[in-house]
């Protein structure tokens, strides 16, 4: 009798244990959410947001994907996708934007990864796949080359996971 109920106690542990660690695994690597992105909280609309990226790419014709690229800027589950070119680097610069989900007004923009050419498959992700020296490298040019241009304030929220590598 008391050994069913040792049984019982640690099943249950068991369980509860696996469903906590699947949600935090899940929440960092699960399907369509991007766990090492750096996140850069605007103080506006998504709709205004991506509007004034689109301009921003509109007007430097640098940031444009090459056409014999297939990468075209998209809308899916809730984020705005969309891609910005390095030239001198030729490197491809993949980001999103999204809503903060209890307050509207508030839009972020994620660097989520760099593909290294014009050959898709050489991705790194910010935040996971390089040194911190490099990192912090990738992010200070993403906001100095892009950001900036946006001219809206923004603050840096890091990525919620690693704080040091701000």
């Amino acid at each position: 009798m008391i050994m069913k109920k040792r049984y019982k106690i640690i099943i249950i542990c068991v369980c509860v244990i696996c469903l906590i660690a699947f949600a935090i695994f899940g929440g960092l690597v699960g399907s369509g959410n991007y766990g090492y992105a750096q996140q850069y909280e605007f103080n506006t609309t998504d709709s205004v947001l991506i509007n004034k990226v689109k301009l921003i790419k509109d007007q430097n014709p640098d940031f444009r994907i090459p056409s014999s690229i297939s990468l075209k800027d998209y809308l899916a589950n809730g984020k705005f996708h969309f891609y910005i070119y390095y030239k001198n680097e030729n490197q491809i610069v993949h980001c999103f934007i999204m809503n903060t989900l209890n307050n509207p007004n508030n839009t972020s923009i994620y660097l989520d990864a760099i593909n290294y050419g014009l050959t898709l498959g050489n991705w790194k992700v910010v935040n996971s796949d390089y040194d911190r020296s490099d990192n912090l490298k990738v992010k200070l040019q993403f906001e100095e080359r892009f950001l900036n241009k946006l001219k809206l304030p923004y603050q840096d929220e890091g990525n919620g996971n690693f704080v040091f590598w701000k």
